[in-house]
């Protein structure tokens, strides 16, 4: 059965988890104490999780990025890591919603989409209106921006 892209929330919230490692006596116990609260960085396995969560088949998120197949699995194995536009290609690949691109660019080392500048601010607008890689493309290229 797929899974509701919000269901899968954790049980403490960011700010609970803020408060809590404030007021931490000792930061190695604190980290000890509370390592499942952690979100992985490790962008292979996140990626793997979001596969898993979505039920998203390979080939589909290949074909709705546009990367190559080679690549992608290079990616997934954690071989190559992905540039930010890749990266890119591969949220809108995977359908994922802002608050998920945004940490899959975390996760990539890549710098989050930034509603300041122009071209970033197109992609927002195609994430949060699922539009595809490309119409988001076409976009970019209407309005003289690099495509992804």
């Amino acid at each position: 059965m797929k899974t509701d892209r919000n269901s899968l929330q954790p049980p403490v919230n960011t700010e609970f988890l803020y408060n809590m490692l404030l007021k931490a006596g000792d930061i190695s116990s604190f980290v000890k104490e509370h390592s499942d609260l952690f979100q992985s960085t490790d962008l292979s396995i996140y990626l793997a999780y979001l596969c898993a969560k979505y039920e998203l088949k390979n080939a589909k998120v290949i074909e709705d990025s546009g990367i190559n197949g080679d690549y992608f699995y290079q990616i997934l194995s954690g071989k190559r890591k992905p540039s930010r536009d890749k990266t890119i290609r591969l949220a809108f690949g995977m359908k994922l919603d802002i608050k998920e691109t945004q940490r899959l660019l975390n996760c990539s080392g890549a710098s989050e989409l930034y509603p300041r500048n122009r071209r970033d601010a197109i992609i927002l607008f195609a994430l949060e209106h699922r539009i595809s890689i490309y119409e988001t493309n076409d976009f970019l290229y209407e309005l003289s921006e690099p495509l992804l």
